[in-house]
């Protein structure tokens, strides 16, 4: 069960990881309930036409896969119980 876990969390990681190097920027219609949230405000910028865009460093992706494929990797060097 705790490899399930792992392994998939793993992928989830992976496949994040894999989204962020094939894209650039995401932009994104917000409410202004949202719009004054920390999180939305720490993670976006304002874009010229009143969107928010998240633009993640080129290294983030890399960094996901990096992280999933270890994690699934460890999920495989578990022991069965």
């Amino acid at each position: 069960m705790i490899r399930a876990l792992f392994f998939g969390l793993g992928a989830f990681v992976g496949l994040w990881g894999m989204s962020l190097i094939a894209v650039d920027g995401v932009l994104l219609n917000v409410s202004d309930a949202a719009e004054q949230s920390r999180v939305m405000r720490f993670v976006s910028t304002p874009a010229p036409d009143g969107r928010r865009m998240i633009d993640p460093p080129d290294w983030v992706g890399f960094t996901l896969v990096g992280m999933g494929g270890l994690t699934m990797l460890y999920s495989v060097a578990l022991p069965r119980s």
